[in-house]
């Protein structure tokens, strides 16, 4: 058993390089170009509708909503295929399992917006916006990137994973 938790906690590690990654690379140019925007449209959006709470806080109830039906989504194909191959992969279950950790990056937003008063500083509102954008793109990566390369990285860690499929 303990051959096994060391393997995970390997494992584990290699898929958290991965997201990290793939987070980093939205960084890099021209990637870095588009994610800039992003954050100063979101800034401008969330300067314009700061005196109407309902709406800011609905964009983040869609946010949120969308990221667990995805994870729901994943994990259906992920069984479907398990029940198909009759193989379990556990860096195939730390990809299409382990998705439920970005959704504790909504905690520190929803707290934020819970918050009320007059107006939010312009700081606040960039911070809330490069805080909505990291979000965003974290459960992309977890929920749409990583598992469409799963096959890619499943055949570099195992090999015998091409030969089982």
């Amino acid at each position: 058993m303990e051959v096994v938790e060391k393997r995970q906690a390997a494992l584990q590690k290699k898929y958290h390089k991965l997201v990290w990654n793939e987070l980093k690379n939205f960084f890099r140019w021209p990637k870095i170009i588009g994610t800039l925007a992003t954050i100063g449209i979101v800034f401008y959006a969330l300067k314009l509708f700061q005196q109407d709470v309902v709406i800011v806080q609905m964009a983040f109830v869609v946010l949120v909503v969308s990221f667990f039906v995805g994870i729901f989504w994943l994990s259906k194909k992920n069984k479907k295929n398990r029940q198909k191959t009759g193989k379990k992969w556990l860096l195939k279950e730390i990809i299409f399992g382990y998705g439920s950790i970005t959704g504790l990056m909504n905690l520190p937003i929803q707290i934020a917006l819970n918050i009320r008063g007059e107006n939010y500083s312009d700081w606040a509102l960039l911070f809330f916006s490069f805080l909505l954008i990291i979000m965003a793109l974290g459960e992309y990566i977890v929920l749409v990137l990583i598992p469409s390369k799963a096959e890619t990285i499943l055949k570099q860690t195992y090999p015998e994973y091409e030969f089982a499929n």
